[in-house]
């Protein structure tokens, strides 16, 4: 199957489960996230803020509020449903839209801020995806993104090796039962399949960044502040990283 229409039905068979994370996670960890973002990177009231890949909607209502436009963008008609109904729930105010976050329909210098969270493994063509995203930003702005480094283990022997050692510890089995929504065997292939599961990340990311300009600082501790201890018992063999970057012109 083509990696596109692979990924496109991987989300629509897994919207509903993950909405049920996220709001989960929002129920629990919103006040978290807020403190932060809030404490590295500052939230401005009254800026415009993009989140690509948004998914059920986390990141877009989490950072609503304060007079700053959110807008949430996907291309996936099931997730925009399901973030919409999120929203509505917790409160926010946030415009969704479906839109191929590889190519934005938006001028030029747009946005304050590009946010995206655990996406940029799941994209057929993340590179480019991080030049569009750099293009709608305006000059001083930032992307900020939350990410691992998913998907190793289906490409080194010495991840896979980590990975299976780390969930033994935990006592948990080391196969994937436990992190996968909806259809298992499509999100087997896609992770199998995925652009970023042979590089090593976050360098890569800065690497990216960095020739396209942009000044880049990276948290690798972000996990600690951000995971619960299930999700550190489950994930902790790919800690979660905050990439902040600002666009210099």
């Amino acid at each position: 199957m083509e990696l596109k229409k692979l990924i496109q039905k991987r989300w629509i068979s897994s919207a509903k489960k993950c909405s049920e994370s996220v709001r989960d996670e929002l129920k629990n960890y919103r006040e978290n996230w807020k403190k932060y973002i809030d404490d590295k990177i500052g939230l401005k009231p009254g800026i415009k803020i993009l989140d690509t890949c948004c998914g059920p909607g986390f990141m877009s209502i989490i950072l609503s509020g304060e007079k700053r436009k959110v807008i949430g963008a996907d291309e996936c008609d099931e997730m925009l449903e399901e973030a919409r109904k999120n929203a509505k729930d917790f409160g926010a105010s946030v415009d969704f839209i479906n839109m191929d976050c590889h190519k934005l329909d938006f001028p030029d210098k747009s946005f304050d801020m590009v946010v995206s969270r655990n996406s940029l493994w799941t994209m057929y063509n993340p590179g480019e995806a991080y030049k569009e995203w750099v293009r709608v930003l305006k000059p001083g702005g930032r992307i900020v993104i939350f990410e691992s480094s998913w998907c190793m283990e289906y490409r080194k022997r010495d991840a896979m090796e980590k990975k299976k050692e780390f969930r033994k510890n935990n006592n948990l089995p080391t196969h994937d039962t436990l992190y996968f929504w909806g259809d298992h065997q499509l999100a087997q292939e896609l992770d199998v399949r995925s652009m970023l599961g042979n590089v090593e990340r976050p360098d890569w990311d800065y690497r990216v960044l960095d020739r396209i300009k942009m000044d880049v600082d990276i948290d690798m501790d972000a996990w600690k502040y951000l995971w619960s201890d299930e999700d550190k018992k489950l994930y902790g063999y790919a800690p979660m990283f905050m990439i902040n970057a600002k666009k210099c012109r």
